[in-house]
């Protein structure tokens, strides 16, 4: 029943919550594989984190015309210091640099095809 006052921009918020809860996941699951073993399970995750990224970004994006909630749009910095917790669910703010290096070159090399046939964004 409290969901039906919520103000739009909160359910802008919740939106994108939602889909970097999966992102955060499939970084997660991606990182934690092994290569060499788990190929096909890779490519499914960097299809499923690209999806749920950009789908996330993309609605942080349009409603930044109406509702100013990022302080720019290079970063995920909102103006409003209660929404900063998103920030935390995408990989570049809450990995270690170690990991979001294996996650860069794992996702690269999925998306170029090194791993099999990529089918995503």
């Amino acid at each position: 029943m409290f969901g039906l006052f919520k103000s739009k921009e909160k359910k802008i918020i919740d939106e994108v919550v939602k889909h970097f809860k999966i992102v955060k996941r499939a970084a997660d699951n991606i990182v934690s594989l092994d290569v060499e073993h788990n190929k096909d399970k890779i490519i499914r995750l960097v299809e499923i984190f690209n999806e749920s990224n950009t789908s996330a970004l993309r609605i942080l994006y349009e409603a930044q015309n109406e509702f100013k909630l990022l302080k720019n749009t290079d970063d995920i910095q909102f103006v409003n210091d209660k929404y900063n917790y998103v920030r935390e669910l995408h990989p570049l703010c809450y990995m270690s640099k170690k990991d979001y290096s294996k996650f860069q070159e794992v996702t690269a090399n999925a998306v170029m095809g090194i791993y099999g046939e990529y089918k995503g964004l």
